[in-house]
Protein backbone atom coordinates (compact mmCIF):
# COMPACT_ATOMS: atom_id res chain seq x y z
CA UNK A 1 0.00 0.00 0.00
CA UNK A 2 1.15 3.57 -1.00
CA UNK A 3 1.05 6.16 1.81
CA UNK A 4 -0.15 9.78 0.63
CA UNK A 5 0.46 12.79 2.06
CA UNK A 6 -2.05 15.41 1.88
CA UNK A 7 -0.16 18.90 1.80
CA UNK A 8 -2.96 21.68 2.44
CA UNK A 9 -2.26 25.16 0.71
CA UNK A 10 -4.35 28.17 1.86
CA UNK A 11 -6.77 29.90 -0.59
CA UNK A 12 -4.84 33.15 -0.79
CA UNK A 13 -1.38 33.05 -0.45
CA UNK A 14 0.07 36.27 1.51
CA UNK A 15 2.50 37.73 0.28
CA UNK A 16 4.07 40.82 1.38
CA UNK A 17 2.17 42.60 -1.81
CA UNK A 18 -1.18 41.41 -0.98
CA UNK A 19 -0.97 41.34 2.87
CA UNK A 20 -0.26 45.53 2.40
CA UNK A 21 -3.06 45.25 0.69
CA UNK A 22 -5.54 44.11 2.98
CA UNK A 23 -4.06 46.23 5.76
CA UNK A 24 -5.03 49.55 3.87
CA UNK A 25 -8.32 48.06 2.98
CA UNK A 26 -9.17 47.05 6.34
CA UNK A 27 -8.05 50.54 7.62
CA UNK A 28 -10.32 52.11 4.77
CA UNK A 29 -13.26 49.74 5.70
CA UNK A 30 -12.35 51.01 9.17
CA UNK A 31 -12.40 54.62 8.61
CA UNK A 32 -15.44 54.57 6.06
CA UNK A 33 -17.61 52.61 8.98
CA UNK A 34 -16.45 54.86 11.80
CA UNK A 35 -18.31 58.02 11.18
CA UNK A 36 -21.46 56.61 10.12
CA UNK A 37 -21.62 54.52 13.00
CA UNK A 38 -21.02 57.53 15.22
CA UNK A 39 -23.89 59.59 13.51
CA UNK A 40 -26.36 56.59 13.76
CA UNK A 41 -25.42 56.30 17.83
CA UNK A 42 -25.63 60.00 18.44
CA UNK A 43 -29.53 59.72 16.48
CA UNK A 44 -30.54 56.93 18.08
CA UNK A 45 -29.20 58.97 21.88
CA UNK A 46 -31.19 61.65 20.68
CA UNK A 47 -34.48 60.34 19.61
CA UNK A 48 -34.59 57.64 22.89
CA UNK A 49 -34.01 61.25 25.04
CA UNK A 50 -37.15 63.42 23.07
CA UNK A 51 -38.82 59.47 23.74
CA UNK A 52 -38.33 59.99 27.02
CA UNK A 53 -39.46 63.63 27.42
CA UNK A 54 -42.46 62.92 25.21
CA UNK A 55 -43.51 60.08 27.34
CA UNK A 56 -43.52 62.38 30.62
CA UNK A 57 -45.13 64.79 28.72
CA UNK A 58 -48.09 62.23 28.26
CA UNK A 59 -48.24 60.67 31.69
CA UNK A 60 -48.64 64.52 33.31
CA UNK A 61 -51.57 65.37 30.60
CA UNK A 62 -53.10 62.07 31.62
CA UNK A 63 -53.16 62.88 35.34
CA UNK A 64 -54.34 66.54 35.11
CA UNK A 65 -57.27 65.31 33.06
CA UNK A 66 -58.37 62.87 35.07
CA UNK A 67 -60.51 64.07 37.93
CA UNK A 68 -61.82 62.65 41.36
CA UNK A 69 -65.52 62.77 42.02
CA UNK A 70 -67.82 61.92 44.89
CA UNK A 71 -71.06 60.69 45.20
CA UNK A 72 -73.87 59.35 47.67
CA UNK A 73 -74.81 56.16 47.12
CA UNK A 74 -77.83 54.37 48.66
CA UNK A 75 -76.89 50.87 50.13
CA UNK A 76 -79.16 47.85 48.47
CA UNK A 77 -80.10 44.27 49.71
CA UNK A 78 -77.08 41.94 48.90
CA UNK A 79 -74.73 45.05 48.66
CA UNK A 80 -71.01 44.51 50.52
CA UNK A 81 -68.12 46.93 50.07
CA UNK A 82 -66.36 44.42 47.82
CA UNK A 83 -68.88 44.49 45.50
CA UNK A 84 -69.19 48.01 45.39
CA UNK A 85 -65.71 48.55 45.11
CA UNK A 86 -65.81 46.23 41.74
CA UNK A 87 -67.90 48.42 40.30
CA UNK A 88 -66.29 51.83 40.97
CA UNK A 89 -61.98 50.63 41.42
CA UNK A 90 -60.10 51.93 39.07
CA UNK A 91 -56.55 52.94 39.67
CA UNK A 92 -55.89 51.06 42.88
CA UNK A 93 -56.33 47.49 44.31
CA UNK A 94 -60.09 46.24 45.52
CA UNK A 95 -58.82 46.45 49.12
CA UNK A 96 -56.94 49.78 49.10
CA UNK A 97 -60.24 51.03 47.66
CA UNK A 98 -62.58 49.56 50.39
CA UNK A 99 -60.35 51.07 52.45
CA UNK A 100 -60.46 54.38 51.67
CA UNK A 101 -64.24 54.53 51.30
CA UNK A 102 -64.41 53.12 55.19
CA UNK A 103 -62.02 56.16 56.09
CA UNK A 104 -64.08 58.36 54.33
CA UNK A 105 -67.22 57.01 55.62
CA UNK A 106 -65.55 56.92 59.06
CA UNK A 107 -66.57 52.97 59.14
CA UNK A 108 -64.64 50.71 61.44
CA UNK A 109 -65.93 47.29 60.38
CA UNK A 110 -67.03 45.96 56.47
CA UNK A 111 -70.72 45.70 57.60
CA UNK A 112 -73.07 47.87 55.62
CA UNK A 113 -77.35 47.93 55.84
CA UNK A 114 -79.49 48.05 53.22
CA UNK A 115 -81.11 51.18 53.07
CA UNK A 116 -78.28 53.35 54.36
CA UNK A 117 -75.72 55.50 51.99
CA UNK A 118 -72.15 55.74 51.97
CA UNK A 119 -69.81 58.23 49.69
CA UNK A 120 -67.97 56.40 46.95
CA UNK A 121 -65.61 57.91 44.86
CA UNK A 122 -64.96 57.11 41.25
CA UNK A 123 -62.77 58.67 38.95
CA UNK A 124 -62.97 60.41 35.00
Amino acid sequence: MNNHQIKLVPLIQHTPKRRAIYKRFKKLTFKKLLVPSIIFFVILLFVCILGLFNANASEDKTSQQVKKHYSSIVIQPKDNLWGIAEKYVQYESIPSYVDNVKKLNNMNEDTIYAGKSIIVYYYE
